[in-house]
């Protein structure tokens, strides 16, 4: 395992953040199995012991937060299949409910804070979008710009750039969504 992730998991008390299964001590394998999955089963098999767990049907335990941080640092770490199923936890995760009937048992959650995290990140999350045209990047940035002062222009030139590019072009529509969804029009 690469040291700056191991360095981030033992960052975090996983037995102490509640899911929807328990408790979060078996969520830093799944972490560790994103960052090295080489192919789209073991992606899929590291995806699902999270989303089954930390994040159920868009509502969130209060285990994202370390969660977020963690694939923060996984996502440069990962070969393309567990790249991109790391990119779709956090856009589930940055379009996740925090409110919800559940939140007595899996504790509160500030999609805000988790949010913040990411548009750390934004540069990334934009190259990514230029790149590859990942949905997931769209919706993790149209997040940013609704959460993070200061991000709006930044995103709104990525998703104007974006529109005219070969490697967007099957995700037109849905970035022409985000800009409608934004809180500001684009210039």
């Amino acid at each position: 395992m690469d040291p700056s992730l191991s360095v981030e998991l033992a960052k975090h008390d996983w037995t102490a953040f509640r899911t929807f299964t328990g408790d979060a001590s078996r969520v830093p394998v799944a972490i560790v199995t994103l960052a090295s999955a080489e192919s789209d089963e073991q992606a899929a098999a590291g995806y699902w012991r999270i989303d089954n767990v930390v994040v159920v049907d868009g509502r969130l335990s209060e285990a994202v937060k370390p969660v977020t941080s963690c694939l923060l640092v996984a996502m440069d770490l990962a070969p393309p299949p567990g790249r991109k199923s790391i990119l779709d936890l956090l856009s589930v995760i940055a379009t996740g409910y925090e409110e919800h009937v559940d939140n007595q048992v899996v504790g509160e959650v500030s999609v805000r804070t988790c949010v913040e995290m990411m548009a750390s990140r934004l540069n990334a999350f934009i190259e990514e979008l230029l790149a590859s045209g990942n949905a997931s990047c769209v919706d993790i940035l149209l997040m940013c710009a609704v959460h993070v002062d200061g991000v709006l222009n930044e995103v709104c030139q990525a998703f104007v750039s974006a529109l005219s590019l070969r490697s967007c072009l099957s995700i037109r529509e849905h970035i022409e969504i985000a800009i409608d969804d934004l809180p500001q029009s684009c210039q």
